[in-house]
C-alpha cells in the first residue's frame, strides 16, 4: 500500500536569483516544495492567488525592489497566517522585525543553510501540529 505525502510548501522572496535558487534546491531536497519570486509584489500577488493548500512557510529578505520584505510580510499576514521568517544584511534590523512585522524568526546574512532549514522545519512542524484536528 501506497500512502501519498504533501511536500510542505514554501514561498521563497529573494530578489537575488542565485540565492533564491540556492535555498530552492537545499530546501527541496530536504523534502519542501518551493516556489521562487523575485519580489516583495509578486510574494504578495503568488498568495493571494494560491489555489493550492497554501505555503507554510514564507521565507523574504529584508530590502527587494516594488515592495520590501517589511511591507510584503505586512500584506501577507492580512491574507493568512502563515510562519514568516525575515533574512536581512542588517543585523540591527532583526531586533525590531518579530514585533513590527509579526516575523517568527529573523536572520542576518549570511545564513547556514542548516540554520534555515532547522527554522523553517520547526515553523512548518509548529503549523502542522497546530493544524491537526483532535
Amino acid at each position: 500500500m501506497f500512502f501519498a505525502t504533501v511536500r510542505p510548501r514554501i514561498l521563497v522572496m529573494e530578489d537575488e536569483l542565485e540565492l533564491a535558487k540556492l535555498y530552492q534546491t537545499f530546501l527541496t531536497l530536504k523534502g519542501f516544495e518551493v516556489d521562487i519570486v523575485t519580489n516583495g509584489l509578486q510574494g504578495v500577488e503568488k498568495v493571494a492567488q494560491d489555489t493550492h493548500a497554501g505555503y507554510q512557510c514564507i521565507i523574504t529578505v529584508h530590502n527587494m525592489p516594488y515592495l520590501s520584505g517589511y511591507d510584503a510580510s505586512c500584506a501577507i499576514r492580512q491574507l493568512v497566517d502563515v510562519p514568516i521568517i525575515m533574512i536581512t544584511s542588517d543585523p540591527d534590523a532583526i531586533k525590531a522585525l518579530p514585533f513590527e512585522a509579526s516575523i517568527d524568526k529573523g536572520f542576518a546574512k549570511p545564513l547556514p543553510l542548516t540554520e534555515l532549514y532547522t527554522a523553517v522545519s520547526d515553523l512548518t512542524l509548529r503549523l502542522t501540529y497546530q493544524r491537526k484536528p483532535l
